[in-house]
């Protein structure tokens, strides 16, 4: 299904980065991780600060991508009842937009020159409404999701589209923890997840883009 593409995953060491890279690697694809640590195995990661265009520059300056996959980002609850806290909006935004921000502004020449291209982002069904203590991270979301919709808009004739994913609780051992007396059994699994990006990515979605898919 994704047989010589070429794919960026960021936030490649994660749960769902690591779910997702070994679902598309299964299908076929070529994957480069993106992420602060480098590795060989199960899948090559490439050593990258997300927040430097210059540490993306140098990572990817020999991939010829067909598909960027943005899954870098991260959560964290604001400490005030009153809105969010100066330093955790800051957070939240660092890592869940400006990551998706700069990695895409070094991507997109490279799949405009290619004149094909497919973008996912990840965002969250949490923001699609207020909920205590999660002011900070649902604007980052929102953000996110408002940004697909805007890239897809600005490159429409380009022949690449953009599409983000919308999951709801992620089954992964933090959460768990963090949730301990809430059933899982319900909540998404990585795999389901990367099942769906992987769609997203191969030649049978090419009729979408500016969707955000909730999972």
């Amino acid at each position: 299904m994704l047989d010589k593409k070429n794919i960026i995953v960021t936030g490649a060491l994660g749960h769902l980065g690591t779910a997702t890279c070994k679902i598309l690697s299964k299908h076929g694809a070529t994957v480069y991780g993106l992420d602060l640590s480098p590795q060989d195995k199960p899948f090559r990661v490439l050593k990258a600060d997300l927040c430097s265009i210059e540490s993306i520059e140098e990572a990817c300056q020999d991939i010829t991508p067909d598909v960027l996959i943005n899954i870098a980002g991260g959560f964290a609850l604001d400490d005030s009842p009153f809105g969010p806290c100066k330093e955790n909006w800051k957070e939240m935004f660092r890592l869940n937009v400006t990551t998706l921000t700069n990695t895409s502004n070094v991507i997109i020449p490279k799949l405009i020159n290619r004149r094909k291209g497919s973008i996912v982002n990840i965002g969250a069904t949490s923001a699609l409404k207020g909920a205590p203590k999660l002011c900070s991270y649902i604007c980052a979301k929102n953000a996110v999701m408002r940004i697909t919709e805007t890239l897809a808009e600005e490159l429409v004739g380009s022949d690449i589209r953009v599409n983000a994913i919308s999951p709801s609780i992620i089954d992964t051992p933090i959460n768990r923890l963090e949730m301990p007396d809430a059933d899982p059994r319900s909540w998404t699994k990585p795999e389901e997840i990367a099942e769906v990006i992987s769609f997203l990515c191969s030649e049978s979605s090419s009729c979408i883009s500016g969707a955000i898919i909730p999972v």
